[in-house]
């Protein structure tokens, strides 16, 4: 009790209410900028978060997003049944046509990037992307340890 009468006889105490206040204040800020609409665009010209939101309930949470200079590409990992089908088809043995399947099955954004993009679009994004999508699957090799 004494040290709580010497604070406030220093006026700390007020001091200190001022800053938690203004930290409250500055986090209340932060969290109104982060709201947004469903109906918004996660980023120009792009999908709204309702449609992220979809896919997330969809494909478990994990929707990725990657920037390629002008495009913005919004992916999901590939499932195993999706991968044993594509390598099935007759032509899988190319490797281009399994960087594009893979593409097809996985690319979410944008939309019509299977469509026209992937034959008329920079040679390097769909290798680039199933990279990084397959990595994102689980091929890739764990840090392991010998015990």
């Amino acid at each position: 009790m004494a040290k709580k009468k010497e604070l406030v006889e220093e006026g700390q105490i007020a001091t200190l209410e001022e800053e938690v206040v203004e930290e409250v204040e500055a986090f209340e800020t932060e969290e109104e900028e982060m709201a947004h609409e469903g109906t918004d665009e996660i980023f120009p010209f792009g999908p709204s978060y309702d449609q992220l939101e979809d896919w997330k309930s969809r494909y478990d949470g994990e929707i990725y997003m990657s920037d390629f200079d002008d495009t913005i590409f919004l992916w999901r990992p590939i499932r195993r049944k999706e991968f044993r089908d594509i390598q099935r088809i007759e032509g899988a043995k190319d490797e281009y046509y399994m960087e594009e399947s893979i593409c097809r099955a996985c690319v979410l954004w944008p939309e019509d990037y299977a469509l026209h993009r992937i034959t008329f679009g920079k040679a390097g994004i769909p290798t680039t992307l199933s990279q990084l999508i397959m990595e994102r699957s689980g091929f890739l090799r764990p840090m392991t340890m010998k015990l």
